[in-house]
């Protein structure tokens, strides 16, 4: 009987995080092939429904963050 090998589908790691002193930080993401492929079509279809709804990308994701709760 042999072992099937399940490939994870997205395997995304905070690699570095380097904060600033103006409060702000620049993250390095580490990501397989799946991963970056699925980003840039999340990220491609993010704009394309903002375009269509005539939404703006900055005002969409203030939406999110006003829907959710964040962790501290």
């Amino acid at each position: 009987m042999s072992e099937e090998v399940q490939e994870v589908p997205f395997h995304i790691v905070v690699d570095k995080v380097l904060e600033h002193e103006d409060g702000g930080a620049t993250y390095t993401f580490e990501m397989n092939q799946k991963a970056t492929e699925a980003m840039c079509q999340y990220g491609l279809q993010l704009v394309m429904v903002c375009a269509a709804y005539g939404v703006d990308i900055q005002d969409a994701f203030d939406s999110v963050r006003n829907l959710g709760t964040k962790d501290e």
